[in-house]
């Protein structure tokens, strides 16, 4: 399987997100939580390598070296500057001495975080949870189900039963520390992209296949959605989820995502969408911030009051094609500047 196919499926992940935070409505805001953080789960999957279940502590450590600390990171450079943005109207509370120590215990220790700015970046942790759910998952199949001649049938069994304990545990509101509940239920769709890279043959698949599941995917997702059959991934909202969603609709969001990476990885565009999708960390973590500088530029063009920069995720603009558009393109393109500069003064 292709790296330029994985890093594509990311790109267009990223893109969603953006798209889905930048205003341009309540449907579309909708359609793109339908795909985006299951294509994102769905990848770790087809990323995630047996080799790891022999060497767990060196996975974990990997895991969060790669998503905890940049989390950590990301969190403090937008404590230090929170009140620098305060001062110049981009945050809407000065903080304390008291929010600024919660802040960091949150951050830290919490796996949360208050900061606007990083409203994306719960992905972090719930990624990093997700996967040493999904490893132990796989050892237990590996080592133990063996034993008993289980492993084979275990090795999608005991990712339903993990799934259905999570999801059951959340219906009856059994609290849970770190939102482990959800992070059962997020484990499932890791499973899918394991087992779909590992056990489906798509090498046998042509053009044509890839169109027609492309095409039929995201046809049920509108469809889906325009119903209001959804499946929302933010451990906020997996509980209001119908089970069968849950399941469903990451299915038909990574395999489609797959199948239109593929396509899109046969155009002069792939190199450049890869690439996106090799820095889809840094958009996540920066696109609100670059969001402030098209908050700046509708004050200039409307005349509104510097204070509307505190207004987030952007300012109100009537669901307007031209301003989204605007959002968009800064929102993926600031970032990527933004990071080129940085290894480019780090080296």
């Amino acid at each position: 399987m292709k790296e330029t196919t994985i890093s594509i499926m990311k790109c267009l992940a990223i893109v969603g997100v953006v798209v889905g935070h930048c205003g341009l409505s309540r449907w579309t805001e909708a359609f793109v939580n339908q795909w985006h953080l299951a294509t994102f789960f769905f990848v770790a999957g087809m990323c995630f390598k047996d080799k790891y279940i022999l060497q767990p502590k060196m996975y974990i450590k990997r895991r969060i070296k790669s998503l905890y600390v940049p989390f950590v990171e990301f969190g403090l450079l937008f404590l230090v500057i929170h009140n620098i943005l305060y001062v110049i109207h981009c945050a809407g509370i000065e903080y304390t001495i008291h929010d600024i120590g919660q802040e960091l215990f949150n951050l830290t220790i919490g796996l949360t975080s208050n900061e606007p700015l990083m409203g994306a970046m719960w992905f972090c942790p719930a990624l990093l949870l997700t996967s040493i759910i999904m490893m132990l998952t796989r050892m237990f199949v590996c080592k133990w189900l063996y034993i008993s001649g289980m492993s084979k049938s275990g090795g999608v069994m005991l990712p339903i039963l993990i799934f259905l304990l999570g999801y059951t545990a959340i219906q009856l509101h059994f609290k849970s520390p770190y939102c482990i509940w959800q992070y059962m239920v997020l484990s499932f769709i890791m499973w899918m992209g394991y087992l779909f890279k590992h056990y489906v043959k798509t090498d046998t698949w042509n053009t044509n296949i890839h169109v027609i599941v492309t095409v039929t995917g995201f046809a049920l997702i509108t469809f889906a959605t325009n119903y209001g059959f959804m499946a929302r991934l933010q451990p906020a909202s997996i509980n209001k989820e119908n089970i069968i969603a849950l399941v469903l609709i990451p299915a038909l969001a990574g395999l489609s995502i797959y199948c239109l990476s593929i396509l899109l990885n046969r155009t002069k565009l792939r190199l450049a969408l890869a690439y996106i999708g090799d820095h889809s960390f840094s958009i996540m973590a920066l696109h609100f911030l670059a969001f402030k500088v098209v908050n700046f530029a509708q004050i200039e063009f409307y005349g509104y009051s510097v204070k509307c920069l505190v207004e987030f995720p952007v300012i109100n603009y009537s669901s307007s094609w031209g301003w989204g558009l605007i959002y968009i393109v800064t929102g993926v393109a600031l970032p990527l500047m933004l990071t080129y500069a940085y290894n480019t003064i780090k080296r």
